[in-house]
């Protein structure tokens, strides 16, 4: 009779201890996430970013802890950035688990405004951004930076620069994850990190609509970064993508899918960035539809008469048949280098240099390490 009074005592003695001490981990734990967020910020505005936000607040017991704040606003020191730009969101929720307060997942409340710089003196413009839905998983490393992260959203809208303009995209997921074991690369094999993209649904307005229409249905990438890639907030980052390049690092393009409208394309091949960090890439591209995209961009403009023409005559000699049925399908290598784009042999685009880090890109014209260039124009991997 005793040992059933004991068991009786001793069951809920033993259900209040675990829920006393799961409310000291939870108090501990919120404690934690406020005093590492705040300091995160300091750290940003010590770093020489504009970094704030108000009404820090821990909310959520017993459930996950979530941090509130009011009025966040975030853009890199001048100068350390591609391309300038500045996020502010009405509010902002960061959720985590007491035990895995390093896996936190933010979600933006309300309207975002982003700020980037357009037209050709680069004056700064803000667009707001609304979503139905998003959030972004966080992997945090031990020194408390951010080493990968997951973007998931849907009911994407953008107010182009405060014009009736909104550019729509139905859904998008962006990961950018470390691989497993590149904490310990052997060789340049070894992807550090996995890069993956997929977009569905963008629809442009009007005034914005490229050249093919204003419906983009997807776009699916999938890339490894291969070689060591070291993320230190406090390195330029030019200097990190220098270093990155000096030792050998490169991208693998696995699979890289885009359907516009009537143009379809595939495409796998490698990138790296040459002595003055511009990209030179060796890639096997597939099109399909490729004969109406022809005939969209004489519409439109883009090429006359006599160069569709051309253009027709030349693709129909090197496509071939769609086993599936579908339309003329056509295989060509394409290649990147001194900043232009080739198909096979022949230059159909020049682009400016890109300027890491918002500084003009180093002299000098050679091909990274452990490349060469064909006679067509081919980037290829030296074995």
């Amino acid at each position: 009779m005793m040992r059933y009074r004991w068991i009786l005592v001793s069951v809920p003695v033993l259900i209040i201890l675990m829920g006393v001490g799961y409310a000291v981990l939870w108090l501990f734990g919120a404690r934690q996430a406020e005093e590492v967020a705040r300091g995160w910020v300091a750290a940003q505005v010590a770093a020489g970013w504009e970094a704030e936000i108000k009404d820090l607040r821990a909310t959520g017991f017993p459930g996950r802890i979530t941090l509130e704040g009011d009025a966040l606003r975030l853009a890199p020191p001048p100068g350390t950035s591609t391309v300038p730009w500045r996020w502010e969101a009405q509010a902002v929720r960061v959720h985590a688990l007491p035990w895995a307060l390093r896996e936190p997942t933010v979600e933006p409340v309300g309207t975002s405004t982003v700020t980037l710089p357009s037209g050709p003196d680069g004056a700064m413009v803000s667009h707001t951004v609304t979503a139905d839905a998003a959030q972004v998983d966080l992997t945090v490393g031990k020194g408390g930076q951010v080493v990968g992260f997951a973007l998931t959203a849907a009911g994407i809208k953008v107010g182009v620069g405060g014009s009736k303009d909104v550019i729509a995209l139905e859904s998008a997921a962006v990961s950018l994850a470390p691989h497993e074991g590149s904490g310990k690369l052997l060789d340049l094999r070894e992807p550090s990190y996995i890069l993956s993209v997929s977009l569905r649904g963008l629809d442009v307005p009007p005034a914005l609509e490229p050249p093919l229409g204003p419906r983009g249905e997807s776009l699916d990438a999938h890339a490894r970064i291969l070689g060591p890639v070291t993320l230190d907030p406090a390195q330029p980052l030019l200097e990190t993508i220098k270093t990155w390049r000096d030792d050998g690092g490169t991208i693998e393009l696995d699979r890289f899918n885009l359907h516009w409208a009537p143009l379809g394309m595939s495409a796998a091949g490698s990138f790296a960035l040459d002595q003055s960090l511009q990209p030179v890439a060796s890639m096997n591209a597939r099109f399909q539809g490729f004969f109406a995209a022809v005939t969209r961009l004489e519409e439109v403009g883009v090429v006359r008469a006599r160069e569709a023409s051309v253009a027709r005559v030349v693709l129909g000699v090197m496509a071939t048949r769609d086993p599936a049925g579908g339309a003329p399908l056509l295989a060509v290598p394409m290649s990147i280098q001194d900043r232009q784009i080739r198909v096979g042999p022949v230059t159909v685009l020049t682009f400016a240099p890109i300027q890491w880090g918002g500084r003009p890109p180093p002299s000098g014209q050679e091909i990274s390490p452990g490349f060469e260039v064909d006679r067509w124009g081919n980037v290829i991997r030296r074995p």
